[in-house]
């Protein structure tokens, strides 16, 4: 049996951090809090407005980081010479995983999506376009490594600024539909879903939309 966590866009609030806001979307277990640094994986959003903005260490996290605007220039390691900094220019929707415990900064103003999983745990983050053509077995082909029987977690985010221009100019919105146990949920954009399930039960997961746009999936095992 799959178990569901649906964010509506109008529910996601922003509060302030130094180098601009940020959106808790999701944080596992429930209860857990990033400050006290107690949870498995967290989901967020951000936006930079300071250039360069220095990340907050997390040592005991992987990070995946997406640009949702930009781009954005990341800059890993220690500034003690030109040898010693790992320089990448991250383009929108380009992904980007990283130690967590790795001083990280960012030149640019942009909007990003996050993923923070601690370390020792299995997660992935990909961004993919789907429309009417779309593989019905493509969660299951993304997961064809997972053990059935492991406790997954398959999440689903559409991230604004990526809407269907025909339903748009018509003044209609699409919705993706995400089917599994013999139910269907239907995501509009800026909206997240979380399936949290065995792995067995998360590759029978269905995507489908009538036109053409651009998603971001998450798996974590825990």
């Amino acid at each position: 049996m799959i178990q569901t966590l649906l964010i509506k866009k109008q529910q996601m609030t922003a509060s302030r951090w130094s180098g601009g806001t940020t959106t808790q979307i999701d944080i596992f277990p429930e209860g857990s809090t990033y400050g006290s640094r107690d949870f498995l994986f967290r989901v967020s959003s951000a936006t930079i407005e300071e250039s360069p903005s220095q990340f907050t260490a997390l040592p005991d996290y992987q990070r995946w980081i997406t640009m949702l605007s930009g781009p954005v220039v990341l800059e890993h390691g220690q500034e003690t010479g030109p040898e010693e900094l790992e320089r990448l220019e991250l383009q929108p929707l380009e992904i980007h995983s990283f130690d967590g415990g790795m001083p990280t900064k960012s030149v640019g103003e942009a909007r990003d999506f996050n993923l923070m999983l601690r370390k020792g745990l299995v997660g992935n983050m990909l961004a993919l376009s789907i429309g009417p053509q779309a593989d019905p077995k493509l969660i299951e082909k993304w997961l064809s490594d997972r053990r059935p029987e492991n406790l997954g977690h398959l999440a689903v985010y559409w991230p604004e600024g990526t809407s269907v221009a025909d339903k748009a100019q018509a003044g209609e919105e699409a919705a993706l539909q995400v089917g599994f146990d013999s139910r269907n949920v239907l995501l509009n954009q800026g909206d997240y879903l979380r399936l949290s399930g065995p792995v067995k039960a998360l590759k029978e997961v269905r995507l489908s939309l009538d036109e053409d746009i651009t998603l971001l999936l998450l798996y974590m095992e825990t």
